[in-house]
């Protein structure tokens, strides 16, 4: 392996562990920890696949799941 993609791959995998720690903790704040479980390695995949264009995008929307207190259809 050549040792300018290594160093690219830990830059991704550091990163995106970072920014989904970030989301993990926030949704154990709101009791949503499968949510935040499930956000944090979206993150970690779409930072490795496609850098920031794919896991901030992912980061927004388990963010805004995470915000929304939604607690079924209305009746």
């Amino acid at each position: 392996m050549d040792l300018n993609l290594a160093v690219i791959l830990l830059g991704a995998l550091t990163t995106g562990v970072i920014i989904g720690t970030i989301l993990y903790f926030l949704a154990k704040r709101r009791a949503k920890q499968k949510l935040g479980f499930i956000g944090f390695f979206s993150v970690v995949v779409s930072q490795l696949v496609l850098g920031y264009f794919l896991s901030i995008p992912m980061f927004l929307v388990f963010l805004l799941l995470i915000a929304i207190d939604w607690k079924g259809p209305i009746h």
